[in-house]
């Protein structure tokens, strides 16, 4: 019922999709109005969700009314997690732009999505890779080129373009002009921005090495020096229109320093002589600020566990030491687990049937000999072909949820007592890798993602165990689940490191 109704056909309605792609005529006001000339287009960019109303559908409407079909169509990919899953609410991986926006420039984020992914392909967003780029191209290498530049100029110069030839070894400048025009054109006429994009750094790149190698500050010939001096700045104006479509601002900051505005790419001299001698160059602020990064020894918040209890076990048809168990999380069905365990070794079916676990539940699934593995039950080694479980211990006082912590209060087992510090200091959830923090970034702490095993093999180096209880920096592991939580014990465990199963 909704939707454009059909002339002469009450009660029918267009196909939206018939309706919604004449509007790329009609919001032109073709074929007479002053954006006609728009039409045929070079190119539709597109979603790639709806290639096929762009392909079939649009050129069917076009062709049997005999209107020009566009010259190609281009489809683009999607932005997902770092993980690669779709972003979505009920993951609670959904990045914000807007919010991006607020903590980092926005060159920074449009060079990263250019630089990350080939254009047409999925990006896999991560706030690290982000900063991660920031830091070492844009601040270390064009940024520190820019800088180093004008402040040679500034030294060495009086602060004006020398009125000396540049510095040609080899009858070129830092990098083949010529040639890099003829790529990045061809790139772009191919949709590939991000080789582009590769080519316009690896330039950046030869002009920093052409500066370390030709090492101005060693030269005593004032001539010499200052040729190489005005080489460089050559190169920087250059580089500034081929980082333009990328870093739009930053490249405006270029010119403004050089105080030459930038003029079209074909125009732009091979022989590197686009400046004007005499010109007064500034100094200024630094082109990108480096994001204050600080790696410390705490994890990642990556892993989820729960405490589960064993519903049944059977031997895995295909494997003579693994179990398929089924774990329940949860009160309903819906909570069910069903795992692939190796502690065939050491326990019946009998002896787990009933037994409550520790299971770490956002495992990536995989399939191990025809069964489904859809989490991984901890277990450790109290020696050599002999199996631990690992259990939840004596309740503690805690607020519900579902992830571990590393609660710095005393835990006290049969064995002894571990002790920590004020429970205030308390360590949020264990995890992989290493924590980042950057100024005015709350946390880039990732969200929980489906583990693989190499994740898992990294977090076991973090833990170990002491007088049975599974502690983490010396702070017992805590499952924090129910009214209350739980310390992870390792019962019959051995002291020292955690050897995860």
């Amino acid at each position: 019922s909704w939707g454009v109704e059909v002339p002469g056909a009450p009660g029918h309605v267009m196909y939206v999709w018939f309706d919604a792609l004449t509007n790329y005529l009609s919001g032109m006001d073709w074929p007479d109005g002053a954006n006609k000339d728009f039409w045929p287009a070079n190119v539709h960019v597109i979603g790639k969700d709806i290639v096929w109303f762009h392909t079939v559908i649009w050129p069917c409407m076009l062709m049997s009314t005999g209107i020009p079909l566009p010259e190609s169509v281009f489809a683009h990919g999607f932005v997902h997690a770092a993980d690669g899953r779709k972003m979505s609410k009920s993951f609670g991986n959904v990045v914000d732009p807007n919010h991006l926006l607020d903590k980092y420039p926005a060159d920074t984020f449009r060079f990263f999505l250019v630089r990350e992914a080939k254009y047409g392909t999925d990006l896999p967003f991560s706030e690290d890779a982000l900063i991660d780029h920031h830091n070492a191209v844009l601040a270390d290498t064009l940024g520190n080129l820019v800088h180093r530049g004008v402040n040679l100029c500034k030294k060495n110069c009086d602060g004006k373009v020398p009125a000396v030839a540049p510095d040609m070894p080899s009858g070129a400048g830092p990098f083949d002009l010529d040639e890099l025009k003829e790529e990045t054109d061809r790139l772009m006429d191919e949709f590939c921005l991000q080789e582009a994009l590769d080519a316009v750094v690896e330039a950046c790149n030869k002009t920093n090495k052409y500066l370390q190698d030709r090492a101005p500050w060693a030269i005593k010939e004032a001539d010499e020096r200052a040729a190489v001096v005005r080489t460089v700045l050559e190169a920087v104006y250059v580089l500034a229109h081929f980082f333009e479509p990328t870093i739009p601002q930053a490249a405006t900051r270029i010119f403004d320093k050089l105080n030459t505005p930038k003029k079209a790419i074909k125009d732009l001299s091979c022989a590197f002589d686009n400046l004007s001698p005499g010109t007064a160059v500034a100094v200024g602020e630094v082109l990108f600020e480096k994001l204050k990064v600080r790696t410390v020894d705490i994890p990642l918040q990556k892993v989820e566990i729960r405490v589960g209890e064993v519903k049944s076990v059977k031997p895995h048809p295909q494997a003579d030491k693994l179990f398929v168990v089924n774990v329940q999380i949860g009160e309903t069905d819906s909570d069910m687990r069903s795992v692939v365990s190796g502690v065939r070794d050491t326990f019946t079916a009998a002896d787990l049937t009933g037994q409550r676990v520790v299971l770490i539940c956002n495992m990536k699934p995989v399939n191990l000999r025809g069964e489904q593995s859809l989490g991984l039950l901890l277990a450790t080694e109290s020696s050599p072909g002999k199996s631990v479980l690992l259990q939840p211990g004596h309740p503690i006082g805690g607020d519900r949820d579902t992830a571990a912590t590393s609660d710095n209060s005393t835990a006290e087992s049969a064995n002894g007592t571990v002790k920590g510090k004020d429970k205030s200091d308390s360590v949020p959830h264990v995890a992989v890798g290493s924590l980042v923090e950057a100024e005015g970034y709350p946390s880039i702490l990732k969200g929980r993602e489906n583990l693989t095993k190499k994740d898992v093999d990294a977090l076991a180096q973090h833990f170990k165990v002491l007088h049975g209880v599974v502690v983490f920096q010396e702070f017992p592991l805590v499952i924090n689940q129910g009214p209350g939580g739980c310390h992870v014990v390792a019962p019959g465990a051995p002291d020292g490191p955690l050897k995860i199963k």
